[in-house]
């Protein structure tokens, strides 16, 4: 869970420690692992593309982030209407962050994935918004890849 770029430089910053560590051991290790952030605070959403510049990949952690975003804990029932993941103002954030992605040429290296990813009642608006990336729960993967077999992928693109 990142909040700003300051901390994944901040990340970047110990993974690198950790490497020069491990070479002056002698240990061996993979240079090439790739560094990625959960994107579930709104901050983190609205500076995705100075986040995209830091990492390999990013995932919108779609549960947390409507939580944080319409400030509304999913398990309190006295508010659980705002935990609605097709609500218009979170999509617009969604559709935000991908299209901010899509400026500078990132938009394979963000994914969806929470419950939102796992549902096949949206895979189709996740997939017009030009998300093509989910990690989903596996229960759910033969109905969402049933979804997905079944979208146009031209008409959105």
């Amino acid at each position: 869970m990142v909040t700003t770029v300051d901390e994944m430089i901040e990340i970047k910053g110990h993974v690198d420690a950790v490497k020069e560590e491990l070479g002056a051991e002698g240990r061996s290790f993979s240079s090439q692992v790739k560094l990625g952030a959960m994107v579930e605070i709104p901050a983190a959403a609205l500076a995705i593309q100075d986040i995209l510049h830091e990492v390999d990949f990013v995932s919108a952690g779609t549960n947390d982030l409507i939580q944080y975003f319409m400030a509304a804990d999913r398990d309190n029932e006295a508010v659980f209407r705002y935990g609605d993941s097709t609500n218009k103002v979170f999509v617009d954030l969604l559709r935000f962050m991908i299209q901010r992605a899509a400026e500078i040429g990132r938009v394979r290296d963000v994914s969806v994935c929470g419950e939102m990813a796992s549902d096949p009642r949206l895979i189709p608006l996740l997939i017009d918004m030009e998300y093509r990336s989910f990690s989903i729960s596996p229960v759910s993967a033969h109905d969402v890849r049933e979804v997905i077999s079944n979208v146009d992928l031209t008409a959105s693109e």
